[in-house]
């Protein structure tokens, strides 16, 4: 799976981007995301950190073209990220599942992969790949909702690579997987990183996003608070000081303390 070479230095491609919906009564104007400029090069790996509700995810499905930015732009390559021949080259795995419940594993893959442009022999094949990959075989014929967290996890990752994308767009990709199959993703991540692949995922875990990732973006409060590369993590998260509300806590629990023993 290696890809071909593009005149864009950068597969992902975020300028300026903002979001904001309407909420409330007055429909009043709420912004999530200010300013995000994020690149993502050929073959290269960008880990995403922050707070919940630091904007994570709308970064992501902004770059899955799933919304549309209320300004700014969002390039695929040179292509606009939701243009339908750029679909089809993303892998797009989100936190939160929704499948069909009552079709089963294999039912649901091919129409995936028929919806992804994948039929005949070809899909056969895939799906034979994917099935082993990911220990899929002996559950292939259960429904959707009789799956656990872990294996619908497996099986999103699945359906994620099913029509061989050329990046992958990966919102807590780790959420409910137990320590052998956390190595198993990692391993294979690293695998298609080395193949040509482009990665950009979300996580609270900072130790998967160092051992894969060649740079880490924190968003914090819908801005990008700041990148660097993997080695230089430690020294970010050094001198980013704790927020004050947590500090005043456990100062007021230390005081608390230090009385009640006197």
């Amino acid at each position: 799976m290696i890809f071909p070479e593009n005149k864009s230095p950068y597969i992902l491609n975020l300028q300026h981007v903002c979001f904001s919906v309407k909420t409330g009564f007055f429909l009043k104007k709420k912004t999530i995301l200010n300013d995000i400029c994020l690149k993502v090069e050929h073959g290269s790996v960008v880990g995403m950190i922050g707070a919940n509700g630091a904007g994570k995810t709308t970064t992501l499905n902004l770059a899955a073209g799933i919304l549309f930015p209320s300004s700014g732009k969002a390039f695929f390559q040179d292509m606009p990220v939701h243009a339908l021949n750029v679909k089809k080259q993303i892998g797009y795995l989100a936190e939160i599942q929704h499948p069909f419940r009552h079709l089963k594993v294999i039912e649901w893959l091919k129409m995936l992969g028929n919806l992804s442009g994948i039929h005949g022999n070809n899909l056969t094949h895939r799906l034979e790949v994917l099935l082993d990959l990911f220990e899929l075989n002996d559950m292939k014929q259960k429904f959707l909702h009789k799956l656990s967290k872990g294996q619908l996890q497996r099986l999103s990752f699945a359906q994620t690579l099913i029509h061989n994308p050329k990046i992958l767009i990966l919102d807590e990709p780790m959420s409910g997987l137990d320590t052998y199959w956390r190595s198993v993703i990692l391993a294979c991540l690293k695998q298609y990183k080395q193949t040509g692949g482009s990665i950009i995922f979300s996580s609270h875990v900072l130790t998967d996003v160092q051992e894969i990732a060649d740079e880490i973006c924190c968003i914090d409060q819908g801005r990008i608070k700041w990148t660097c590369g993997v080695e230089k993590l430690k020294e970010h998260l050094h001198t980013t000081s704790p927020n004050k509300k947590f500090k005043a806590i456990f100062q007021g629990t230390t005081e608390s303390t230090k009385r009640a023993r006197k």
